[in-house]
């Protein structure tokens, strides 16, 4: 009758007496996880199968069955671990085992629920939600939780502080993970469990713990999955505005403004940066309230928000209200993070708003040439000893400045396309105007560092990619703007026009080095020569 159901590969046996009793005891006592692997196993079999055929039914009445003998083994598995001080190490550590299996084996079906919607009901799920919430993941993020109180000891411990850390790994990945892929169904989270949630950003805005004072990368892990839930939930606006505006009002101010090198701590910056974009795309925030963030973002010198936030609107007013802070920070030459921070801000937002060039280069020109040439020119003399410590941030900062001042000259040939004829020479003359100011900085590039095999030897902390980098924006402007570029040649004085014309020259010729030829003097052979008669 279930021939077609039969394992068609491994070890089978027709009667338990047949398996060895070591092999049984090792079954009984790690049933929940073997039965955790079959839900898989089946759960990945259904997956493959036509909803309407006789093989999909008969495994989906399977798998409710199983699921039923899981919620029993969590259940038990949670009442262990709540009884973490009470009782064994080894067996907390098998009951976290049995734990994760059950969660693993959850996780299978949720992310199949639209063919499983009758094995994980929505009222099963919400009470494994809460269960994995308030006692797996809370004692990792709530200090006060870290101990429980017992009626036959005074304090016992939480499983966290007691179980094996791989297993600890484990259990909370799988828990994170089931915690989102709840979130992410509609009906998946009722209000009440929105207060654990939001448990560890109540700790951080009242200041008793800080982004950075997370021990460990375990909770980290648990706060980035709850930003990544809380911006699920937002998404499907289960999450009421008044909430949502408190966790953008915390994202902006604290979470956004941390420092760290820590890889898990960055991660979840950029899960904070997404839960941010999606408060923004859905139109949360009023236009003044926007204006107030950004304004407070360049105030604090927060410019990975400043910048997130400025890509998000279209009024140039976001930009001149924050002028005097952008200024401020590209004028501070002694802290290369203050100053390459804002700059590279400054480079994203100029490159999705091309309309905001007259503002940009109006308001901040003069710093941004001025930081291409102290960078170009000096690794750390001009600037201060911690300027340009790696010769990364050195280009990096001369690329952010190069990408400006293309941009800037991009749009103002496009606006070459709508001049009159009359007013071609006048536009001519503006644009010869401009590049002379800054042909003037990127030579002084090119006479320090050199060209590719042009180094210039007699300067510290050279480098020829700076100086081809300057050569290739004056090939770009003679190709895109002759008249122009004939233009400036022709008002500047006699050094700059020799710098711009060799550069390139080398630009164009690929930087080959001509070698001349000597030749060969021939010898002559005495001997051949006859005596005339």
């Amino acid at each position: 009758e279930h021939a077609s159901l039969e394992m068609q590969s491994g070890i089978t046996f027709a009667n338990i007496n047949d398996v060895d009793m070591e092999v049984q005891n090792e079954m009984i006592r790690n049933w929940a996880s073997f039965g955790g692997f079959a839900s898989f196993l089946i759960t990945k079999l259904l997956n493959d199968e036509d909803e309407s055929s006789t093989r999909f039914e008969t495994l989906n009445v399977w798998l409710e069955k199983l699921v039923q003998v899981l919620f029993v083994a969590f259940h038990q598995s949670l009442e262990l671990l709540q009884s973490a001080g009470a009782i064994e190490v080894s067996i907390i550590d098998e009951a976290v085992r049995s734990c994760t299996a059950c969660l693993f084996a959850f996780n299978n079906i949720i992310s199949s629920k639209n063919k499983l919607c009758s094995v994980l009901s929505d009222e099963a799920l919400s009470t494994v939600l809460s269960s994995v919430m308030c006692t797996i993941l809370s004692p990792w993020i709530d200090k006060n939780r870290a101990l429980f109180e017992s009626s036959g000891r005074d304090e016992r411990l939480s499983y966290h502080m007691v179980c094996n850390v791989d297993d600890a790994n484990m259990i909370v990945t799988q828990a994170c993970q089931f915690v989102e892929q709840a979130s992410n169904l509609k009906s998946g989270i009722e209000s009440d469990l929105l207060i654990p949630l939001l448990q560890p950003f109540l700790s951080i805005e009242e200041e008793t713990e800080s982004l950075v004072d997370i021990d460990g990368s375990v909770k980290t892990s648990i706060v980035a999955s709850y930003i990544r839930s809380l911006t699920k939930l937002t998404t499907h606006d289960l999450v009421d505005v008044g909430t949502v505006k408190s966790l953008f009002d915390l994202s902006v101010n604290k979470l956004m403004s941390v420092k760290s090198s820590n890889d898990t701590i960055v991660s979840l910056v950029d899960d904070v940066s997404k839960f941010i974009q999606c408060c923004i795309n859905k139109q949360i925030l009023t236009c003044g309230e926007m204006l107030h963030y950004i304004e407070k973002s360049a105030r604090d010198g927060n410019w990975k928000t400043w910048e997130l936030l400025c890509l998000s609107v279209h009024d140039c007013v976001s930009l001149t209200s924050s002028a005097s802070f952008i200024c401020a920070a590209l004028d501070n030459l002694q802290d290369n993070e203050v100053h390459l921070g804002a700059l590279s801000a400054l480079c994203h937002v100029a490159k999705e708003h091309a309309d905001w060039i007259p503002e940009v280069m109006g308001s901040f020109g003069k710093q941004i040439l001025t930081l291409f040439e102290l960078h170009g020119t000096s690794n750390a003399i001009a600037i201060g000893g911690a300027i340009g410590e790696q010769s990364t941030s050195r280009m990096l900062a001369c690329s952010n400045c190069m990408k400006i001042i293309m941009i800037s000259f991009q749009f103002l040939v496009s606006r070459g396309t709508t001049t009159p004829i009359d007013e071609k020479p006048q536009f001519d003359n503006e644009i010869a105007a401009f590049l002379a100011v800054v042909f003037g900085k990127l030579a002084s590039v090119v006479c320090y560092n050199g060209l590719p095999n042009q180094e210039n030897t007699s300067n510290p902390n050279t480098d020829s990619a700076l100086g081809r980098l300057c050569a290739q924006f004056f090939v770009h402007v003679l190709r895109a703007c002759p008249s122009s570029f004939k233009l400036c040649l022709g008002n500047v004085n006699e050094s700059l026009r020799g710098t711009l014309e060799s550069s390139v020259r080398a630009e164009m010729s690929g930087y080959v080095v001509h070698q001349s030829v000597v030749p060969v003097k021939k010898k002559l052979n005495i001997k051949t020569f006859i005596k005339a008669s």
